[in-house]
């Protein structure tokens, strides 16, 4: 399969919210994306576990959500 699905939740601004809990910036996101399995398209060419841990800019279309903290 030369397409992979990617899920992910990343978070901000929490270090800041332990220091000044009376300004609150934490933001939450949920991550789904579609991108090409670059291990798998390469492998003829050069085998390399590289891409197995490694996301090329623009070989993906992320969709994010934020799940929480202000607009």
């Amino acid at each position: 399969m030369y397409l992979e699905l990617h899920i992910g939740f990343r978070a901000r601004n929490y270090d800041a919210y332990s220091q000044r809990p009376d300004v609150d910036l934490r933001k939450q996101y949920l991550y789904v994306g579609i991108g090409l399995n670059l291990s798998k398209l390469l492998r003829p060419y050069a085998d390399t576990p590289v891409f197995n841990y490694l996301q090329m800019p623009y070989t993906y279309v992320p969709f994010t959500k934020k799940i929480s903290g202000p607009p």
